[in-house]
Order: structure tokens, then C-alpha cells, then sequence
């Protein structure tokens, strides 16, 4: 055996149920766990995407400033599950408030009986995270650079 899926849950006979679909694979001689889904979390050990750039094309630098305003323009919010009873508070961001500033950061899909029902695209945030991270920091080392000029300049009066 090479690995197993199992699908599982309790209390089938009321509205209480959960599920969890769990995938074992082989690693060093014994099962192991690689991935478990439930109806509020995927866990796994490391989750990859492609991005290898034989598979890319079209490649151009990135308007860091840009990155900075999108990320700046997005309202960061503290909320929790109308489903959770614990109350749990989360912090991100408004599906539909995001798709204003950044619209492929959004998948709309039929789910949960809605016709319209928007996702976060995770991956396509982290792009836009890294340029404003990159953008402050070039701004911040052009400061310093000024300091450390004007600190010289002004030491030898």
C-alpha cells in the first residue's frame, strides 16, 4: 500500500455532523498523514504551487508603489463566523470590499447556497504583500541613505 483516503464522520443522524477527509501517504516505511479536510480547515504539511518560469511567460517587473497603494486601499477587519458558536474572532479581509481593489484576489463560485458566493484567493494577495513589503523597504533605505549623508555632511562643520 502506498497510501489510503478516508472519509469520515460523526453523529451522521442529526445536523450536528463532521466531516474530514483525510489522505495517508507512505513516508520512511510507515503511513503518514498528509493532508486532512474539514468543513472549516485544510491542514497539511507544506501546501506548493507552481511556479516554476518554464512554466511562465509574459514575465515583467512589478510597480512596487502600486503593490504599496492596493495594499494601503484595503480594509483590514476583525470578525467571526455567524456559524461559530465559540465566537472565535478572525482577522482579514471582506471578500466583496477586496474584489474593489484587487479583483483577481476574488473567486466567485456557487457554494453555500448563494449563486455568488466570493473567496479569497490567497496566493494572489501575497504578491501584492511582498511588493509593499519591498516598496517600504526601498523607501526606508533611501532614508537612511539621506541620513547618513546629511549626518556626514553636517559632522565635518
Amino acid at each position: 500500500s502506498f497510501g489510503s483516503i478516508s472519509v469520515s464522520a460523526n453523529d451522521v443522524t442529526d445536523t450536528a455532523e463532521v466531516g474530514k477527509f483525510s489522505v495517508n501517504l507512505m513516508a520512511a516505511g510507515s503511513l503518514t498523514n498528509a493532508m486532512t479536510l474539514t468543513t472549516t480547515s485544510l491542514s497539511c504539511t507544506e501546501l506548493i504551487e507552481i511556479s516554476d518560469v518554464r512554466m511562465k511567460e509574459n514575465i515583467i517587473p512589478v510597480d512596487l508603489e502600486q503593490s504599496y497603494n492596493k495594499i494601503m486601499d484595503l480594509n483590514l477587519v476583525d470578525y467571526n463566523f455567524i456559524s461559530d458558536d465559540t465566537k472565535r474572532v478572525h482577522r482579514g479581509l471582506i471578500a466583496q470590499e477586496l474584489r474593489e481593489v484587487i479583483p483577481d484576489a476574488v473567486i466567485i463560485s456557487e457554494d453555500h447556497g448563494y449563486a455568488d458566493f466570493h473567496h479569497v484567493a490567497t496566493k494572489e494577495l501575497t504578491g501584492y504583500m511582498m511588493g509593499a513589503f519591498q516598496h517600504l523597504a526601498k523607501k526606508f533605505n533611501d532614508l537612511e541613505a539621506k541620513y547618513d549623508y546629511l549626518k556626514t555632511k553636517y559632522d565635518t562643520m
